[in-house]
């Protein structure tokens, strides 16, 4: 039989089994979800919990928690595991084979664990290829491959590779980095036929020869350095240094380079300009399609074309080509052909017996002064007896000969009188040797009274007497002497 004993606040019941038939209140509980547990009194307590609470001990008393860290349950009894169950693990650097990975299992979503040995085993339970070869899933098991190895120290060997339509798809660290670096006397092609190659920085080519295959080499840069190193500065001399402009016909190659270190450029071919353009030099014009530059003033031209105009104001032009030799002349001087040295020679007219010659700014006159073939004229008067006198020219011989045509030019034209004398004078007294010619050839008033009289030394004189009429002289007169 149960023994009941009560107390103040309570009933206890000793050393018995109570079946209850139907509900028991407690007035104190609370509905909700929850459990009855004995605390440490050994009496009744309600537990109450939410959605994914479980209860745990706690310094002997129950108590309703949530579940926290790795796992999550939700009010249907499902578990989640959550990223710090791998994350929040602490890392390690090393791993042996008998240590677990954690895998998930695609089948039934659920994760699993599995040593590193039979991991890196796979399927087959042993790694596929050689030592070295990258593993891959080849059909659901591990593959391996000759041409996709590593060198177990950061480098792989991959003999094809593709990358994706991505502006980053394979990149580097910063720093110096070599790619195909062991590929050797071959050749290293970029980018097919229709493809652009974009180098955003600096490019530096080294090697013998570049080598570039296109129709058409286009540099945006305004100013090329040739013989440069990747400083800008010169790696030598410039001498020869230029282009090459080759020709499948090797005699056809144009070279345009320089001839000294610093020297002038030289082409092979020559250079041609577009109508209308010049040569210059230092942005003077020295040479156009027809014409030198003004700024032209000294050359060396041994042969010229036909000269139309122009001024010359060079040297004097030797007699040898076309010139005199002579670059200044005094009034009246002529050039004389001097067959010493094939040159000419200036010299002036020599007046003789009976000439004179009067030396002007670019002229001569050469005129009889009285000798031999001199012309003598005057004037006479009606009724006045008149002489004329013509000198003798200067010679060796006492004596002299003459010849005289005398016109008398009379006021009245009908009355004019021509006649000839000819005869010897002597010269120290002028007076003549008889007999003398007289010729009367036109009478007129005056011609019979003409004769020839004594007048003084080297004087010839002929006297008209008493003339009938008025008129003009005129007496030309030559002597034979020496």
């Amino acid at each position: 039989m149960a023994k009941i004993i009560q107390t103040t606040t309570s009933y206890e019941i000793e050393d018995t089994t109570i079946i209850l038939d139907g509900a028991v209140q407690i007035d104190d509980f609370t509905t909700g979800l929850g459990i009855v547990a004995v605390d440490v009194n050994k009496q009744l307590t309600q537990v109450t919990m939410t959605d994914g609470q479980i209860i745990v001990s706690n310094a002997g008393t129950a108590t309703a928690v949530d579940v926290s860290g790795d796992i999550t349950i939700t009010n249907t009894g499902a578990t989640t595991a959550q990223p710090a169950i791998i994350s929040g693990k602490a890392a390690t650097a090393t791993a042996d084979d008998a240590d677990l990975i954690l895998i998930l299992d695609a089948t039934d979503n659920a994760l699993k664990q599995q040593t590193r040995a039979n991991f890196l085993a796979g399927a087959a339970g042993t790694p596929a290829g050689v030592d070295g070869q990258v593993q891959y899933n080849d059909g659901g098991a591990f593959g391996a491959d000759a041409a996709f190895t590593t060198d177990k120290a950061g480098g792989v060997t991959v003999n094809n590779l593709v990358v994706g339509n991505n502006t980053t798809a394979i990149d580097a660290a910063a720093g110096n980095a070599t790619i195909f670096g062991s590929l050797g006397a071959n050749t290293l092609t970029v980018g097919g036929a229709t493809t652009t190659t974009v180098f955003p920085g600096s490019l530096t080519v080294e090697g013998t020869t570049t080598f570039i295959d296109s129709t058409n080499l286009r540099v945006e840069d305004k100013v090329i350095d040739l013989n440069s190193d990747a400083a800008g500065a010169g790696v030598g001399s410039n001498a020869a240094s230029g282009l090459n402009i080759l020709s499948n016909v090797g005699a056809n190659t144009v070279t345009f380079l320089t001839l000294s270190d610093g020297g002038a450029l030289s082409s092979s071919s020559g250079l041609d300009v577009a109508t209308g353009k010049v040569y210059s030099v230092n942005g003077t014009e020295v040479l156009s399609a027809t014409e030198l530059g003004s700024g032209v003033t000294i050359s060396s031209l041994t042969a010229v074309g036909t000269i139309n105009t122009g001024t010359w104001e060079g040297t004097a032009v030797g007699v040898a080509y076309g010139g005199t030799g002579q670059t200044s002349y005094t009034d009246g001087q002529l050039l004389i052909g001097n067959s010493t040295g094939n040159t000419l020679d200036k010299a002036t007219l020599t007046a003789g017996t009976g000439i004179s010659i009067t030396n002007g700014g670019g002229s001569i006159s050469i005129a009889a002064t009285g000798g031999s073939g001199s012309v003598t004229t005057g004037t006479y008067t009606a009724g006045v007896t008149q002489n004329f006198d013509v000198s003798i020219p200067t010679g060796t011989r006492a004596n002299a000969g003459y010849f005289a045509q005398i016109m008398l030019e009379d006021t009245v034209t009908a009355n004019t009188g021509y006649l000839q004398v000819s005869g010897v004078v002597t010269r120290s007294t002028g007076a003549p040797l008889l007999p003398e010619f007289l010729f009367v050839i036109v009478p007129g008033n005056d011609a019979l009274n003409v004769s020839v009289g004594t007048g003084g030394a080297n004087t010839l004189r002929f006297t008209l007497t008493t003339p009938a009429g008025s008129g003009n002289a005129v007496i030309n007169t030559s002597f034979c002497e020496d």
